[in-house]
């Protein structure tokens, strides 16, 4: 609950503040464009514009102060008059003191424009609930990694910046940044939650080097996503580490380096040991740490009153020690893990401006041995068998993703989101014909019609189409079947949005769903799940989605 309290201290003192994309702060009270209308964006998180507005309200000060004259000592007659207990008087200020007033009231509005300027806040949330036709809650329907996420639960994210140059020639920036996920104690009657570090780094920038950028810390590091199916295609690491920046026309791209340690069979293990005082206790017996550098150049060049380009590509080295499973059990019990390797090497290639707020990303990502599993991945757990080879390495693992998102918009009457990929992965073991090894495919579309003579600047009527199936190179161990899965969605989705571009926030819709699932889909639930028989899943319901200033989505 100290987090809570924390987090809720410092919304407190931001209550009155704004961002501001212009890189000026501004009086709120003169400030009155609407955040989505002409002349004023939501802010960005990039270190060199995120800004705030403030608002300082103030207590004016009394022309006339009553005091108390102490009583006086003299004994001149010229002070007879004052030589009484007490004298209240009606103190008018003297022009010296007025200027002292004025010059205090002064510093202390530069020293709160100082503090609450350079206070940024963010957030990225979603709240989603509604039902089935038999009465219960909404849950996803999909059979790919990533499927859409029109079903998705209820997540947040608070964004805290704040700039701060210690000295003239540097600037320096902290994001922090907390995530909660579906808990509400409104729906649950549970007061807990489950709060998470998503950004906690430190990012300085040197005036002599205006586009070179140093960061440290935990943070998420990301490139473009698919915004569809939640999912990010050829750079997304969750990573503690450091790194440089670069960023000067036509060139971006950065160095960073990091590490992992995730709590499971394949890089940690604790066992329990004699002791003679305390009679057990606990040690540490495997403890592998991976690292994982990575470098992305891009190129990008905005042509003269046309359409904009970009080439971008991307590599990842992963590196793990070698360890010992069960290392106090007995020789037969123990697993020799060997060190490992991997890599990941992909490229994007997108246009935009082709339309307004229209573009096109394609991506290519391929990933092998320790580079084929994502960094939070534990081989030994995926699947229904183990997916190294002999020498318990996972050298020979594979894995290739082809993906794409678009978006079209006719102003103020049409808007088109779409996205999909493919994906092919191997693991490392000898089989070419297991139930780990195999194809997926996902592909969903999402328009917008905007009629604003009839329903106003703020209503869109849209909908999804989406489908997805899976194809694996073994038999389903449940039923030594061969198995074909497939899934098709159709959603109607009335939309408040804030503008006429399918990407304005915030927004809040009612969500119809059909979803169809073939006869194999349906036996990958156990056969004692109510939902193996459902051929057709209807929902309903209701979300609110927003982004602002947010360090996932700018």
């Amino acid at each position: 609950m100290n987090t809570f309290f924390t987090v809720f201290s410092l919304l407190f003192l931001l209550q009155n503040t704004d961002i501001d994309s212009s890189g000026n702060p501004q009086d709120t009270v003169n400030n009155n464009i609407p955040a989505n209308q002409p002349g004023k964006t939501s802010g960005t998180t990039d270190a060199t514009s995120t800004t705030l507005e403030y608002k300082r309200v103030s207590s004016p000060v009394s022309p006339a102060v009553k005091t108390k004259q102490p009583v006086s000592t003299s004994t001149d007659d010229t002070s007879s008059e004052q030589n009484k207990s007490t004298v209240e008087t009606a103190a008018d200020p003297s022009p010296e003191q007025n200027k002292t007033t004025e010059k205090q009231t002064e510093k202390s509005d530069k020293e709160d424009k100082s503090i609450f300027s350079n206070f940024g806040f963010g957030s990225y949330g979603r709240v989603n609930f509604g039902s089935n036709f038999d009465g219960e809650p909404i849950y996803p329907v999909n059979i790919t990694t990533h499927g859409p996420r029109l079903e998705e639960s209820t997540y947040l994210e608070l964004d805290l910046y704040y700039l701060y140059n210690p000295v003239k020639s540097i600037k320096t920036k902290t994001v922090t940044t907390l995530a909660l996920k579906n808990s509400l104690f409104h729906y649950n009657a549970q007061w807990d939650a489950s709060i998470a570090v998503r950004n906690l780094y430190l990012q300085v920038q040197q005036e002599n080097f205006p586009h070179l950028y140093l960061w440290a810390g935990s943070r998420m590091y990301r490139g473009d996503d698919i915004y569809l199916l939640d999912y990010w295609p050829l750079d997304n690491l969750n990573t503690l580490g450091a790194g440089i920046w670069y960023d000067k026309k036509p060139l971006r791209g950065g160095l960073h380096i990091g590490t992992n340690r995730v709590l499971g069979q394949y890089q940690y293990q604790e066992m329990q040991v004699s002791d003679p005082f305390i009679g057990a206790r606990t040690i540490t017996t495997m403890n592998r740490q991976r690292t994982i550098a990575s470098f992305k150049l891009e190129y990008w060049k905005k042509l003269k009153n046309s359409i904009g380009f970009k080439v971008k590509g991307y590599t990842e080295f992963h590196l793990l020690p070698s360890g010992t499973y069960n290392a106090l059990e007995s020789q037969e019990e123990q697993i020799d893990f060997p060190n490992e390797q991997g890599y990941v090497a992909g490229a994007q290639i997108g246009i935009w401006d082709f339309h307004p707020h229209s573009f096109l990303n394609i991506f290519a990502r391929y990933g092998k041995g320790l580079g084929a599993y994502g960094e939070f991945s534990q081989p030994l757990g995926l699947g229904w068998s183990q997916d190294y080879d002999t020498n318990y390495s996972v050298e020979g693992a594979q894995d290739l993703v082809l993906a794409f998102s678009a978006n079209f918009v006719v102003p103020k009457r049409f808007g088109l989101m779409a996205g999909g990929y493919y994906r092919y992965f191997k693991d490392a073991d000898n089989s070419n014909y297991d139930w780990d090894d195999g194809t997926e495919m996902v592909f969903s579309v999402r328009p917008h019609l905007w009629i604003p003579e009839l329903t106003g600047n703020n209503f869109a009527l849209a909908g999804e189409i989406s489908w997805q199936h899976s194809s694996r190179n073994g038999l389903y161990p449940d039923t030594q079947t061969s198995l074909s899965p497939s899934v098709w969605k159709f959603s109607l989705i009335p939309t408040w949005i804030s503008g006429f571009n399918t990407y304005s926030r915030p927004a809040i819709r009612l969500v119809y769903t059909m979803a169809m699932l073939n006869e194999d889909a349906r036996k990958l639930y156990h056969e004692n799940d109510w939902r193996v028989s459902r051929k057709v899943e209807h929902f309903i319901g209701i979300q609110a989605e927003w982004w602002f200033n947010s360090s996932t989505y700018q």
